[in-house]
């Protein structure tokens, strides 16, 4: 499958953030889905094809009509995370793919092996963080 360079996670507040950058707290959050087949918990992204992904992470709200993204979305390098990807230490435990949604094209998530430890999915999280290479904040 083809990727594009780049890939999005929607930054909720700023709790997830130092220094205008997201922390590891915002690549920790993997979550089980019942519907995969696989072993592995997901990480929402959007694969950044155009425009149209960041707006979809901007205009994304919670069901009580909150925005989702509040701060805005963490841009990250899919070449860096391909290096990371490829590293001894997380061969085999993160990987990541596109599964479209309704109503987004560009969703797809960040993979980790279900059962990763706790410091070595720390270990991942902080990786990931360093993988971000811009961040477009919300305008207020």
């Amino acid at each position: 499958m083809c990727y594009p360079n780049e890939l999005i996670r929607g930054i909720p507040n700023t709790s997830y953030l130092e220094n205008d950058y997201p922390n590891a707290r915002l690549f920790n959050e993997f979550g089980e889905n019942p519907d995969r087949d696989d072993d592995n918990d997901e990480a929402s992204i959007n694969w950044q094809d155009d425009q149209g992904a960041l707006d979809l992470i901007f205009d994304q709200k919670k069901d009580n009509g909150e925005f989702q993204f509040k701060i805005g979305g963490a841009i990250l390098s899919r070449s860096e995370l391909d290096r990371l990807c490829k590293k001894p230490q997380t061969k085999g435990l993160l990987s990541y793919e596109r599964r479209d949604i309704p109503g987004n094209k560009y969703h797809g998530n960040i993979l980790l092996k279900k059962g990763t430890s706790k410091s070595m999915k720390n270990m991942i999280a902080s990786a990931i963080a360093f993988c971000v290479i811009d961040v477009s904040f919300r305008e207020e």
